[in-house]
């Protein structure tokens, strides 16, 4: 690991795969083998039940998660729309404006739906078919959602030391920062030493641009316009890091 690496959970695994519920039996079977081992006859082990981890069936590493593999999903029949860098900042900062300023009221439904029907009044702002409770439909099954949070709730222990907590709004990012980090670890080694004052050459343009890209489908679940600009906002959001990639680049020449 080159030492100017940003700390981060790192991901890895020995490659074998198993069935959710072959797995999920296998954990189950160490876990009550451990209960039942009597304390006087329970020698040294090189895992720790308690804290998840285990032995891989196949080759015995040492295991603390399970790395969900996520089938390929149908597209939403959609209309495809490209609109112009400008005009796909102006609606995603509509978008993050409306996602702050509509919380749940008492009765269950979000101000902007209300504002779409005409509902609430002396509302400033309106996106229209944007609606901020909206639920997307689960495409996974059962067995793969219970994946997706045993390696987010692993994921969320182990970065942050702490019990897991399937409410805590933090999980997402560490699941897009563990991406990301693994990611750079393994491909990317950098050479530039940054000083301690806070710039832009503080920002990992290779972070941001997985977190922008994995979050950005959290908010364009929530447009039911029948619009689908979701190729051309990952676009977007690699050219304008990439152009922020540039200032970094041109300023640290210009220090050098």
């Amino acid at each position: 690991m080159h030492p100017d690496l940003s700390l981060g959970i790192h991901t890895a695994s020995c490659g074998h795969i198993m069935h959710a519920s072959c797995w999920q039996r296998y954990f189950e079977a160490v876990q009550l083998k451990e209960q039942r081992r009597q304390q006087r006859l329970r020698g040294h082990t090189s895992y720790n039940v308690e804290n998840g981890e285990f032995l891989c069936p196949l080759c015995e590493c040492l295991s603390n998660t399970v790395i969900p593999l996520l089938p390929h999903t149908e597209t939403p029949d959609h209309s495809v729309s490209h609109p112009s860098l400008e005009a796909w900042l102006k609606m995603s900062s509509q978008q993050i404006v409306a996602l702050h300023a509509f919380p749940q009221d008492t009765s269950g439904r979000c101000q902007s739906c209300k504002l779409v029907s005409g509902i609430t009044e002396g509302a400033q702002l309106a996106v229209p078919g944007f609606c901020v409770d909206f639920t997307p439909q689960n495409l996974f099954s059962s067995s793969i959602n219970e994946m997706i949070t045993t390696f987010s709730l692993s994921t969320y222990k182990v970065g942050l030391n702490v019990n897991p907590n399937e409410q805590d709004q933090r999980i997402p990012v560490l699941i897009w920062s563990t991406c990301a980090y693994t990611i750079q670890s393994i491909v990317l080694v950098p050479d530039s030493q940054v000083d301690n004052t806070p710039c832009i050459l503080d920002v990992d343009m290779f972070h941001l641009l997985v977190y922008g890209v994995l979050s950005y489908s959290s908010v364009h679940c929530l447009d039911q316009s029948g619009n689908t600009v979701i190729d051309s906002a990952h676009l977007h959001l690699l050219h304008l890091i990439t152009v922020a990639h540039l200032v970094q680049i041109l300023l640290t020449v210009y220090h050098r």
